[in-house]
């Protein structure tokens, strides 16, 4: 029961990744690609974020034009 709960603790980071390490909830540590280990669970927890990966969000309605979006006099215009 103790080996199977201390290999709980590794965890692979690919190439994409970054591991972020917590330790009861609060940021611990950061690493890189490989292989890693950390304290298993309730003590750690990894996330894996992607950090290559473009994330895209538009605001706006999509419009390129010069379109004025309101009439109200007060406010101006870039």
């Amino acid at each position: 029961m103790a080996i199977t709960w201390v290999s709980a603790g590794i965890y692979r980071v690919q190439p994409d990744e970054q591991g972020v390490v917590l330790r009861f909830g609060k940021w611990a540590d950061t690493t890189g690609p490989g292989l890693h280990y950390h304290l298993p669970y309730p003590i750690e927890s990894v996330m894996l974020p992607k950090v290559t990966q473009a994330n895209l969000l538009q605001l706006g309605n999509g419009r390129k034009s010069g379109a004025k979006e309101t009439d109200d006099p007060h406010i101006a215009r870039c």
